[in-house]
C-alpha cells in the first residue's frame, strides 16, 4: 500500500525548535504514515545524547524517527535519502523552522490526486529570462495567484512551503554527490528544478497559507548568501551552464518558453485589471468611493485610469481636512462627516495596511464597506 512519508532536516543551531514542527505534522487533516527527521553524525557525533528532551520524547511516536546518515549534504539531506528509500511513496518534503498550518499535508494530497505526474508545491517562483541568460534570483517572483493549480515548467518549488514528490519522479542523476557538491552545494531547491527540467517534470503551485508560523532564527546567513549575497545567481550559472550539455532537445525548448520580465509585468497588469473589471462589474449598483489622499491614494487612481475605472469612483473621502487636498487628480477629495449619505457604499482603501482595521471600523460607523480588492498585489507591478 503507498504510503505517505514527510522528511525534513537540521543542523544544531536550529535543533531545538524542531519539535515544534513534528507537534505540527502530528496535527494534520491528514497525517502522514511516517515523518523522518535525518541527521548527519558529522554535525550530532553523540546523536541521541546530541538531542533537546523535547525532541528524544517524540520519538517513536505517530511514525517519527530518526535516521542517521554519515557526511553531510547540508539542506540536500530532506531529499536524497528518501526519495531513494520510498520509490514508490508519496514523499513530502518541510523545513526544520515552520510550524504548518494543519491543511499542509492534505492541500499536497489533493494537488497530486489532480496532477499525479507533478511535483506540487506551495511556495514558488517563476523563473524569468533576459534575452539570453536566466535573469538574477531575487527577480523570480513569488507571487502566483493566477497560476495556481496550473502545471509549468518556469516554476520553482520553494521547499518551505512544503513540496509532494509523486512516486517514481527521482532518476539516478539526482542522487550524484559529487555534482550536488560541485553545482548547487546549498542549493537543493535549484537542483530539484535542474533535475526537473532535465526530467520534463511540471512544478504546481498550489497557493500558500497565512496560517504557517515561520519560528524566528539565530541563524539565517545561509537565507542572506543564497539571496542577497548572489550564491543563487553563482549556482544558477552553474546549473545553466550544466544543462546545455544535456542535450539541444530539454533545454533549449524549455529556455525558450520563459518569459521575459516585461512579458511578465505585462502578463500580471492584464490579470489585475481583468480581476479590478470584474470587481467593479459586480458592485456597480452601489456608490464607489476611494479612502485617503495621500501619495498611495494617488497611486491608486492611476491605476485605475489605465484600467479605465477612474470615472467610477464618485469622490475620494478622507477623516478630517487638515493636509489634505481639496482635489486628486481630479477627484474631489471630501471629508467623511461631511457627506450626506454613505450608507451601503463601497469603499476602496487607500492608505497603509497598518491602518486598515482602523478605516474598517470608521467605514462601519457610516454604514458602508470595504472593497475587497488586493491593492498591494496590483501595486506591486506598477511603478510611477
Amino acid at each position: 500500500m503507498q504510503k505517505i512519508v514527510v522528511a525534513l532536516t537540521s543542523y544544531p543551531k536550529r535543533i531545538n525548535g524542531v519539535h515544534k514542527v513534528i507537534k505540527s505534522l502530528w496535527t494534520q487533516k491528514k497525517c502522514a504514515d511516517e515523518i523522518i527527521l535525518y541527521l548527519s553524525t558529522a554535525e550530532f557525533p553523540y546523536k541521541e545524547a546530541d538531542m533537546p528532551k523535547e525532541l528524544l520524547s517524540m520519538l517513536g511516536k505517530n511514525g517519527f524517527r530518526i535516521e542517521w546518515v554519515e557526511g553531510n549534504l547540508k539542506s540536500h539531506k530532506k531529499y536524497y535519502y528518501v526519495l531513494q528509500k520510498y520509490q514508490d511513496d508519496i514523499v513530502i518534503t518541510v523545513d526544520d523552522d515552520v510550524i504548518y498550518d494543519r491543511n499542509m499535508i492534505y492541500d499536497l494530497l489533493k494537488s497530486y490526486e489532480r496532477f499525479p505526474y507533478a511535483v506540487s508545491a506551495r511556495r514558488a517562483r517563476i523563473i524569468l529570462k533576459d534575452e539570453d541568460v536566466i535573469t538574477k534570483y531575487k527577480e523570480w517572483d513569488g507571487f502566483l495567484e493566477e497560476y495556481v493549480n496550473q502545471p509549468r515548467m518556469d516554476l520553482c518549488a520553494i521547499g518551505v512551503g512544503g513540496v509532494l514528490y509523486p512516486p517514481m519522479c527521482a532518476t539516478k542523476d539526482w542522487f550524484v554527490k559529487d555534482r550536488i557538491k560541485n553545482l548547487a552545494e546549498n542549493q537543493d531547491d535549484l537542483w530539484l528544478k535542474y533535475n526537473e527540467v532535465k526530467n520534463q517534470i511540471p512544478v504546481v503551485y498550489i497557493g500558500g497559507s497565512s496560517k504557517d508560523i515561520h519560528m524566528e532564527n539565530e541563524d539565517n546567513t545561509l537565507c542572506e548568501k543564497n539571496l542577497y549575497g548572489g550564491e543563487n545567481d553563482s549556482c544558477i550559472q552553474k546549473l545553466i551552464s550544466d544543462a546545455k550539455q544535456f542535450g539541444r532537445k530539454v533545454f533549449t525548448p524549455w529556455f525558450s518558453r520563459l518569459l521575459q520580465p516585461n512579458e511578465y509585468i505585462l502578463q500580471k497588469k492584464q490579470y489585475y485589471r481583468h480581476k479590478t473589471e470584474e470587481l467593479f462589474a459586480s458592485i456597480q449598483d452601489k456608490p464607489v468611493y476611494l479612502y485617503g489622499a495621500g501619495q498611495r491614494a494617488g497611486r491608486i487612481i492611476r491605476i485605475l485610469d489605465d484600467f479605465n475605472l477612474k470615472d467610477q469612483i464618485k469622490n475620494i473621502i478622507v477623516s478630517n481636512k487638515e493636509d489634505n487636498p481639496l482635489v486628486l487628480d481630479g477627484i474631489e477629495v471630501c471629508p467623511i462627516d461631511e457627506m450626506n449619505s454613505l450608507s451601503g457604499a463601497q469603499v476602496i482603501c487607500g492608505v497603509s495596511n497598518i491602518y486598515i482595521d482602523e478605516v474598517s471600523g470608521l467605514l462601519k460607523q457610516y454604514e458602508c464597506e470595504m472593497v475587497n480588492l488586493d491593492v498591494d498585489a496590483i501595486i506591486r507591478y506598477y511603478t510611477d
